[in-house]
C-alpha cells in the first residue's frame, strides 16, 4: 500500500517542466514495479500452497507427457510451451502470476481514484488469497475482462469480445460475459433488477435437478463431484460484504456515474449481488461473481474523492474493510494457504 501511494503521488507530478519529466517518469515506473513486486513474490515463488497446486502440477505433468488433459486451452498451451522448453512447473506459477498481477497492476492504474486504497480491498476481502493462490487460470481470465471492460465505454465491439474469448481460454466462465457487452452501459431502472431478482428466486427450488443439467450439458467431468450433492446453504459472512459495496455504490450512484466507466462499474456491482443473492444454485456461484465484484476495488476508493465530509470518509473506509476482514477470518480457514512455503 505504501508503494502504491507513493507510485500514485509520483505519477501526479509528472505534468511539470520537460526537463523534469523524464526522472519523474522513471521513478514512477520504479514505484510501480514496487508495487508489483510484493504480492506477485509470494504467488510465484509458492510451494505447495493452495487447494489446487497438486492438482495443477498433475495437470502439467500430463501435458508434458502428451497424455490426455482436460483443461482450458490457453492455460493447456502455456503447460505445453513451458514443457517444450524444459522448464518444470514451478514456471507455470511464476508466468501465469506474472500475467495476473500485472493485468491488476494496469487496471488499477486505469480505473482506481486510488491505487493504495485499491491493494487494500483486494487483500482484505481475500481476492488475493483466492485469486492469487489458489484459483489461478481464472485470476488471468479476471484480469483480462477488467481490461476488456473499457472497451464496453469506447463502443468498440470486437475488441471487447476478443479479450473475454481470450480469458475464457483461461477459465471457462468468461465467456458469460460476451452479452455483457450490450448490458453493462445502460442505465437500468431498479424495478428492472428487481424483477430480475423475482425471475431468480423460484431457481433456488429445484438447485439440485439445475446442477444435473448444467453439468451434464457443459462439464460432463464433473457429474461425479461433490458439486452435484452439494446442500443448499447462506455464506452469510460473504453476503454482508457484498451488500455492503452494493449499499455504497447505491448511496453514492449518482456521483459515481459522472466519471468514466463508472457506470459499467455499478451495473457490475448490482449484477453481482444479484448472482450472490438469489443465484446461489449455480455451481460454483462465487467464480461468476468475481468478473462483477472485482470492479468494487476500483470504484469504491472513488466514494474518498466524492465525499467531501472527512467523518463520512472514514467511516466508509471502516464499514468496507470491516466487512471483508469478516469474511476473510470466517473463510480462509478452507483455503489451503497456511502455512505457506516457498520453493526458495
Amino acid at each position: 500500500m505504501l508503494f502504491a501511494w507513493q507510485w500514485q503521488r509520483t505519477e501526479q507530478k509528472i505534468v511539470m517542466p520537460a526537463y523534469a519529466q523524464k526522472r519523474t517518469l522513471m521513478l514512477s515506473k520504479a514505484w510501480m514495479l514496487c508495487t508489483f513486486l510484493p504480492m506477485f513474490l509470494i504467488c510465484a515463488f509458492m510451494y505447495d500452497v493452495g487447494n489446487d497446486y497438486i492438482n495443477y502440477s498433475v495437470y502439467f505433468r500430463r501435458i508434458a507427457n502428451g497424455q490426455e488433459q482436460s483443461v482450458d486451452l490457453g492455460y493447456k498451451l502455456m503447460n505445453y510451451l513451458i514443457a517444450k522448453m524444459g522448464l518444470n512447473f514451478q514456471w507455470v506459477i511464476i508466468i501465469i502470476s506474472l500475467i495476473s498481477f500485472a493485468l491488476l497492476i494496469i487496471a488499477i492504474h486505469k480505473y482506481s481514484g486510488n491505487y493504495a486504497l485499491s491493494y487494500l480491498l483486494f487483500m482484505v476481502s481475500g481476492y488475493f488469497y483466492l485469486l492469487g493462490i489458489n484459483q489461478i487460470r481464472q485470476f488471468t481470465a479476471v484480469g483480462i475482462v477488467c481490461l476488456a471492460y473499457q472497451y464496453i465505454e469506447k463502443e468498440e465491439c470486437l475488441k471487447y469480445i476478443i479479450l473475454v474469448l481470450i480469458a475464457g481460454t483461461f477459465h471457462f466462465t468468461a465467456f458469460i460475459l460476451i452479452p455483457f457487452y450490450w448490458i453493462l452501459n445502460k442505465k437500468w431502472r431498479a424495478s428492472i433488477f428487481f424483477m430480475i431478482c423475482m425471475v431468480l428466486l423460484p431457481f433456488n427450488l429445484f438447485y439440485n435437478k439445475i446442477m444435473v443439467f448444467l453439468f451434464a450439458t457443459f462439464l460432463p467431468r464433473y457429474l461425479n463431484s461433490n458439486y452435484i450433492s452439494k446442500s443448499f446453504s447462506i455464506d452469510i459472512p460473504y453476503l454482508c460484504m457484498i451488500l455492503t459495496v452494493f449499499l455504497l455504490t447505491l448511496i453514492y450512484a449518482h456521483l459515481l456515474e459522472e466519471k468514466r466507466y463508472n457506470r459499467i462499474f455499478i451495473n457490475c456491482i448490482w449484477i453481482g449481488t444479484i448472482i450472490a443473492l438469489f443465484g446461489s444454485w449455480l455451481p460454483e456461484y462465487k467464480r461468476f461473481v468475481y468478473y462483477f465484484f472485482v470492479p468494487a476495488f476500483f470504484i469504491l476508493p472513488q466514494i474518498f474523492v466524492v465525499e467531501k465530509r472527512k467523518i463520512l470518509r472514514w467511516l466508509v473506509l471502516g464499514a468496507e474493510v470491516a466487512a471483508c476482514l469478516l469474511y476473510l477470518v470466517m473463510a480462509s480457514g478452507t483455503w489451503s494457504v497456511i502455512p505457506y512455503k516457498s520453493i526458495l
